[in-house]
């Protein structure tokens, strides 16, 4: 029997250490790592600290020296992408070259850095940390800048912000929330942390976002939701991750027919003091949304009925804005259709539409809280949209599947979100509990 062949996709820490551990416990077999950098496996933490201060080199953040793979027999295919898996085949298709076959395959592909959906993103000099090729740039730039602008104020943002701090450079951090690293310590604890950087000298804008990046060429200033401008010479973002599930993909599927449809307005609301989950079922995978009954009584009430007759089934996603929305629900497929008929849940002052909410998408000359069919799902940490748009629910399964679904959008096409892949919503199923 011949030896068999593992196949590893994603040669960053985790893949790396899965087949360094394989040809360790003695397989004998073929191992294919295979990754979409050019550089072999490394340890990702030191990039935001001792790395981009400059007291670390490069080896010391190899899973294993430079020339371990070719003398162990680990054949390393780097800077290449995994387009495709095949399941059935034991196949994995990759962007240059044959199709591999396999008898294994451990897919470690980790995430990626979310995108900031906002004019300017692209000016030279916006920039984000993921590899070493980022971080070298990163230093290089910040030893030239007189004021860097960190966006976020997570763990990235966080070690980014102290690391280039200490250098001497001065470091303005933009967040949305309330304090450092709020989403994981909370006000009192991340409390402590902002005062720990405010004593180091770094500026802190908390409860504000980035509404645009300005230039002529490169990034020059920074302008802020609540309107203030900063100068700058470099911005790093740092708004979380992504899953990176581009080799997994979606299950090709055709573009359903688009056509009208008439329906018939309930005149019911649903029972608040009940649960009420809709499990949106892709060609990508489900997601699950738990509907805001108490919130918005008709917008729930009508997107329940249109469930249960089967509306949604055989419609698509026909907007995706890579790190801002997914936009699904129109029958004609095209972004124009509805149900027949409009129902209105004006939202409370001050909401926010954060990542995983779902709410109904309206035309700017509609009413605020106006909804159709339509309902979009924010992918952004927080998409800044006007409080117009009426509340549906919020995301509360299935939440990589949507951030999947939003990674397939084409980003030449701006705001319209052109999606590069069909994506069906196969089924609409409700659950009462």
């Amino acid at each position: 029997m011949p030896p068999e062949t593992v196949v590893v996709v994603g040669a960053s820490l985790a893949g790396g250490t899965a087949a360094a551990t394989l040809r360790d416990a003695g397989f004998d077999g073929r191992i294919v790592l295979i990754g979409d950098e050019p550089d072999l496996p490394y340890q990702r933490p030191p990039l935001s600290k001792t790395y981009l201060r400059g007291e670390a080199a490069r080896e010391t953040l190899l899973v294993r020296p430079d020339d371990w793979w070719d003398t162990q027999g680990v054949e390393t295919r780097l800077g290449t992408r995994v387009t495709a898996i095949d399941p059935t085949a034991r196949t994995v298709m990759l962007t240059a070259g044959e199709p591999i076959v396999f008898d294994r395959c451990l897919i470690a592909t980790g995430v990626r850095n979310r995108p900031l959906g906002v004019p300017g993103a692209d000016l030279e000099g916006v920039v984000h940390l993921r590899t070493i090729a980022d971080c070298d740039r990163i230093r290089a730039d910040a030893a030239q800048a007189g004021h860097v602008v960190v966006v976020g104020m997570g763990f990235i943002g966080a070690e980014v912000a102290a690391s280039l701090r200490s250098t001497g450079v001065d470091v303005t951090v933009v967040e949305i929330f309330q304090t450092a690293l709020f989403k994981v310590l909370g006000p009192r604890l991340g409390g402590v942390l902002e005062s720990i950087h405010r004593d180091h000298g770094v500026t802190m804008r908390f409860n504000d976002g980035v509404a645009r990046f300005e230039g002529s060429g490169r990034v020059e200033r920074v302008v802020t939701r609540d309107g203030d401008v900063i100068e700058c010479d470099l911005v790093v973002i740092g708004v979380g991750t992504l899953p990176a599930t581009d080799a997994a993909g979606c299950v090709p599927v055709p573009r359903p027919d688009g056509k009208e449809r008439t329906e018939k307005k309930p005149t019911s609301k649903l029972d608040p003091n009940k649960t009420y989950d809709v499990v949106i079922h892709t060609n990508c995978g489900d997601f699950t949304v738990r509907l805001a009954v108490k919130t918005a009584p008709n917008t729930t009430a009508s997107f329940a009925s249109l469930v249960g007759k089967g509306f949604y089934d055989g419609t698509v996603f026909h907007r995706i804005v890579p790190g801002f929305v997914i936009q699904g629900g129109d029958p004609t497929g095209n972004g124009t259709g509805g149900p027949g008929y409009a129902t209105v849940d004006k939202p409370p002052p001050g909401t926010r539409y954060t990542h995983g909410v779902v709410a109904m998408a309206k035309t700017a000359a509609e009413p605020p809280g106006t909804g159709g069919s339509q309902f979009f799902v924010v992918t952004a940490p927080d998409a800044q949209l006007p409080p117009d748009y009426a509340l549906l629910g919020k995301t509360v399964k299935g939440l990589d599947v949507v951030d999947k679904i939003g990674q397939l959008g084409d980003p030449a096409t701006g705001g319209t979100g052109t999606p590069t892949e069909t994506v069906a919503i196969q089924k609409a199923t409700l659950t009462v509990h």
